[in-house]
C-alpha cells in the first residue's frame, strides 16, 4: 500500500470518526451546506428531474457492502425524482464485472462537465421528516446539480430495484466472458458458507459478529432437507463456497457429487453463486448480493438485515435450517427438472 493510498484511507478513516460523533446530534444537518441553502433558498415550483444523485461506493469495505452504497443511490434516485449518476466501485475489475453501471451517465464526467456538486446529510429513510428535509435541500437547487449522498447512507431493504439490477447484470458483456465450472445439463446446488472473517472463535469475542455466524450444522441441515425435498427426482451437483480447507468441513463428507470451491477468486465465486440453480446462502452480503442478482431458486437465513423477495423462488429458513419443503418442491416444479 503506497503513502497516498494509506494518506486516503486514514482521512476516510478520521472523516468517518467525526460523522459518528456527531450524526446523533440535532445539529448534524446544519454541518451541510446544502442544509442552509435550502433554508435561505425555499424549494422551488421548478421540480427534481433535472437534477443528478450518485452515492460513493466505500472503498474501504468490501464489494458486499460496496454494492448496498450503490442500490441506495439507484433507488433513492427514484425516490426523490432525480435521474441517477453511476460512480464506479473501487475496483476496475469489479465495477466491469457487475455491469451496473450499464447506460447511466457517469457522476465524474458530470462534475468534469461543470455541474455543481452537493453533498447530503445522512437521513433515516424511515423518518418522513428527514426524507422532506431531504427534497427540500434538493428542490430549492435551481441550475441542475449532483447531488452525492453521504458515505454508508442506509437503504436497508435492498429489493426495491431488483429486477433492473439483475437485468444489467445478466446483460454485462462480462458474462459472455465467464467460464463456469457447472456442467451442462445437471443441476447446479451452490451453497455458501461466510467464513474468513467470521469464525466460531471471531463470534464468541464479537456481538457484531456471532449475528453473522453460522456453524456448519445449519448449512448440512438445510442441504440435507433440500435433497430429501428432491427425494431423488434428480441428482444435484453440490458446490461448497467458502474459505479453508475440505477437512474444515467433515459434515459434508457424506455427500456425492460435492465439490469444495474454496479456492475460487471472489469474482469467480461470486458469479457461480449468481448462476446457480439452488442457492443457499450464508448470513452475508457476499451471498445475499448474488442471490438478488440471479434468476434460481434461494433458501436464504431469517432474519436477515436486509429483505428478501416476496418471489416464490424466494423461501427463508430459520435458525435451525428448517424451511418449507413443499415451497421448494413447487418452485422446482414450475421450473421443471432443471431447477
Amino acid at each position: 500500500m503506497d503513502l497516498r493510498h494509506k494518506a486516503m484511507k486514514a482521512r476516510r478513516h478520521l472523516a468517518g470518526a467525526w460523522l459518528a460523533r456527531i450524526r446523533p446530534l440535532p445539529v448534524y444537518p446544519y454541518f451541510y451546506r446544502s442544509r442552509w441553502h435550502a433554508l435561505l433558498s425555499p424549494a422551488r415550483t421548478i421540480g427534481s428531474g433535472h437534477h443528478y444523485l450518485t452515492a460513493v461506493p466505500n472503498q474501504g469495505a468490501g464489494v458486499g457492502h460496496q454494492i448496498a452504497n450503490w442500490i441506495a443511490g439507484y433507488w433513492l434516485a427514484r425516490v426523490f425524482g432525480t435521474r441517477f449518476a453511476h460512480t464506479p466501485f473501487s475496483s476496475p475489475e469489479w465495477d466491469r464485472f457487475l455491469g451496473l453501471g450499464q447506460n447511466e451517465p457517469l457522476a465524474g464526467a458530470l462534475s468534469a462537465d461543470g455541474l455543481q456538486r452537493v453533498r447530503l446529510p445522512l437521513f433515516d429513510e424511515d423518518d418522513p421528516v428527514a426524507v422532506a428535509r431531504t427534497r427540500a435541500i434538493i428542490e430549492s437547487y435551481i441550475k441542475p446539480t449532483l447531488f452525492v449522498l453521504e458515505q454508508d447512507q442506509v437503504y436497508r431493504a435492498q429489493i426495491g430495484p431488483q429486477a433492473a439490477l439483475a437485468a444489467k447484470y445478466r446483460t454485462a458483456p462480462a458474462r459472455a466472458e465467464q467460464a463456469l465450472i457447472y456442467r451442462p445439463g445437471h443441476v447446479s446446488l451452490a451453497v455458501h458458507i461466510r467464513r474468513g472473517d467470521v469464525t466460531r472463535e471471531a463470534a464468541a469475542a464479537n456481538a457484531n459478529l456471532a449475528l453473522r455466524y453460522q456453524d456448519e450444522a445449519y448449512f448440512e441441515t438445510v442441504l440435507a432437507a433440500v435433497l430429501a425435498a428432491i427425494d431423488g427426482a434428480f441428482t444435484p451437483d453440490i458446490y461448497i463456497f467458502s474459505q479453508g480447507q475440505a477437512a474444515d468441513f467433515p459434515a459434508f463428507a457424506r455427500y456425492r457429487n460435492l465439490r469444495f470451491c474454496t479456492d475460487m477468486d471472489a469474482r469467480a465465486s461470486f458469479a457461480h453463486l449468481a448462476a446457480a440453480d439452488i442457492l443457499l446462502t450464508s448470513k452475508s452480503s457476499f451471498s445475499y448480493k448474488p442471490a438478488l442478482l440471479g434468476e434460481g431458486i434461494r433458501i436464504a437465513p431469517a432474519p436477515f438485515w436486509h429483505d428478501y423477495p416476496t418471489s416464490s423462488d424466494w423461501i427463508t429458513a430459520d435458525a435451525d435450517g428448517r424451511f418449507d419443503s413443499a415451497a421448494l418442491q413447487a418452485a422446482i416444479a414450475r421450473r421443471g427438472r432443471s431447477a
